[in-house]
């Protein structure tokens, strides 16, 4: 039995929907922003909601992203994780 992989625009949605539940995109400024942080949440956050609402909207206008852009999405969503993660604002 072969697998096959999902198209990019799938592949992309799902990408998306993983950022949604694991970053906390829609959480008020103050529950972000803390005494210390490592570089600033806030703006980072600002940063990747930016990127998932601008690709909802090209996904929805019926635009394919490419691999390499799948790629790059999902490189700084990993970046911002692992800040996120030493900030203590995500498991």
């Amino acid at each position: 039995m072969s697998h096959r992989k999902p198209s990019t625009p799938i592949a992309m949605r799902e990408l998306l929907d993983r950022i949604a539940k694991t970053f906390p995109l829609h959480e008020p400024s103050s529950s972000v922003c803390s005494k210390q942080c490592v570089g600033c949440p806030k703006k980072m956050l600002e940063f990747l909601d930016a990127e998932v609402s601008s690709w909802q909207a090209q996904l929805a206008a019926g635009r394919e992203p490419t691999l390499g852009e799948l790629h790059k999405l999902g490189k700084t969503a990993a970046r911002l994780h692992r800040v996120f993660k030493l900030n203590g604002l995500i498991a």
